[in-house]
């Protein structure tokens, strides 16, 4: 299947396809269901709301082969270094005890001993690691597993074992058919070559040792992945050939006392990045071999994709307006708000709303919007930003919209003086005195109303009147001294 992209936001991967819209979606397009009785589908359409057909997500994971070059590095991470250099510092023990840096001669015998036990030793954590590193893999994770111990249970050595008889029994199998003649002998080897990283991954995968030598179960996973094992069988035999180069020039470079670590280090690092890529082939081809619990194909976090939210119900609302559904998205946003009451839904109605054609609803709405800011936890300034804003686009639509909280209202003005932002100032204090009658702040109110006409505006007129009748009404006032210099101010700009 080839690699398909979300309708709506094409650099993510295709997850879902709605045959009634006929859309292509990704998984953050959509949500689940608000709760267990709710009637549609676990997961549903954005649009139609109706049951979804899964793409899967092999389509979307790049071809193992494109990755080759992260496998050759994969064992280069910190997690996976810590056991090549265990497993090689092990391996020093032999060339201690032979080259007499312990200060007492070591009988030959003794030597061969700690080698013996050094050698199996090394290959066990080597081995344990790589079936980690595949395991690991085969989730879809492209990182390398923890290096704690705690991940390593009996299960993991276990493993070891299994494998090490197996190529045991893989290898008298072969060196058996040689009497059968040297044609049988070379079909045999050549079957059982090919078949190895099929059983590994068999044996990673189920545990089982005569799962992994059934000839019927090796065919399946070979058939599985079809042609493209020839391509995985090559890369394998790639990273092999580097490997021996690498421990054959071991023998004429490296002087002997580095020589024994030197060639388990190269055999522990190719051995992780062989068992990263199958346990990658297992990612790719999970589907088809019926395997479970896989993550999701990575996405770049660092790429900006616009509009793209992390809550799936704002992508729901984007897609029904990229799709002209506007009426249902609105109807969608205010029964999530009735539910939820979330600010950040409230806001993305407000949006919508501003369009001409919805100016009576956006009327409607200001209010519980303002009201639900100031509820908000946003920190006081951005909320005397948003509140300002939303009251702005409500007096546009109607110069008489008022919000019906004095406070609120003086402590916007004050943030509109405070930004320049003068004829908002004035409207929201426009009538203050007759729209809050009862409240303490209309001294406050009309008198910051009039220096910003004054100083501003070049409502002098009016500026006046304001002055007077708090001249008149709060006589005791204690702003009554700076209205009296106001007006003295004006009546000396009027002769």
């Amino acid at each position: 299947m080839k690699n398909l992209s979300c309708d709506y936001f094409p650099p993510l991967p295709a997850r879902w396809h709605c045959v009634h819209c006929d859309r292509n979606l990704s998984t953050p397009c959509i949500r689940a269901r608000d709760n267990d009785w709710d009637p549609v589908p676990e997961q549903r359409c954005p649009i139609c709301l109706g049951e979804l057909e899964s793409l899967g997500i092999t389509h979307s994971i790049p071809p193992f082969w494109t990755r080759l070059p992260q496998f050759l590095l994969y064992p280069m991470k910190l997690e996976a270094m810590v056991y090549l250099l265990v497993a090689t510092l092990i391996n020093f023990l032999p060339s201690f005890s032979a080259d007499g840096y312990t200060g007492v001669e070591v009988p030959f015998f003794k030597i061969v001993m700690i080698g013996a036990i050094c050698l199996p030793l090394s290959i066990g954590i080597l081995l344990m690691y790589a079936f980690n590193c595949l395991n690991h893999s085969a989730k879809g994770n492209l990182t390398a597993p923890s290096a704690v111990l705690e991940n390593y249970s009996a299960v993991n050595f276990f493993l070891v074992v299994k494998q090490l008889l197996i190529y045991l029994i893989f290898s008298v199998l072969v060196l058996s058919s040689h009497w059968l003649g040297t044609p049988v002998f070379i079909v045999a080897l050549s079957l059982i070559l090919i078949a190895i990283p099929a059983s590994t991954m068999i044996l990673a995968i189920t545990g089982s040792m005569p799962a992994a030598m059934n000839p019927f179960a090796i065919g399946n996973i070979i058939k599985s992945i079809g042609w493209r094992y020839g391509i995985f069988y090559a890369s394998l035999l790639l990273m092999l050939t580097i490997q021996l180069s690498l421990q054959s020039q071991s023998f004429i470079l490296i002087a002997d006392f580095f020589l024994f670590p030197a060639l388990t280090f190269v055999q522990g690092y190719f051995s992780f990045a062989m068992f990263a890529m199958m346990g990658y082939v297992l990612y790719q081809y999970h589907e088809k071999l019926g395997l479970k619990r896989v993550n999701e194909v990575e996405i770049n976090k660092q790429q900006i994709i616009p509009e793209l939210s992390l809550d799936a119900f704002m992508n729901e609302i984007t897609i029904l307006l990229r799709e002209n559904l506007s009426d249902v998205a609105i109807k969608r946003l205010k029964a999530k708000i009735y539910d939820t009451g979330h600010l950040n839904y409230h806001e993305r109605l407000n949006q919508i709303l501003q369009a001409p054609a919805y100016a009576e609803q956006l009327l409607q709405q200001g209010s519980g919007y303002i009201e639900a800011i100031f509820r908000s936890k946003e920190p006081e300034n951005k909320q005397l930003q948003m509140a300002a804003t939303a009251y702005q686009a409500c007096l546009r639509v109607n110069p008489d919209f008022f919000y019906p909280d004095a406070k609120i209202v003086f402590k916007l003005a004050n943030y509109a003086q405070h930004k320049g932002r003068h004829h908002l100032t004035r409207d929201l204090l426009a009538n203050f005195q007759e729209r809050f009658p009862d409240s303490r702040l209309i001294p406050e109110a009309c008198f910051l109303l009039a220096t910003t006409l004054v100083e501003h505006l070049g409502g002098d007129k009016e500026a006046k009147q304001l002055l007077l009748f708090l001249l008149e009404t709060y006589p005791a006032h204690p702003l009554i001294p700076q209205v009296q210099e106001y007006l003295q101010l004006l009546n000396q700009l009027e002769q």
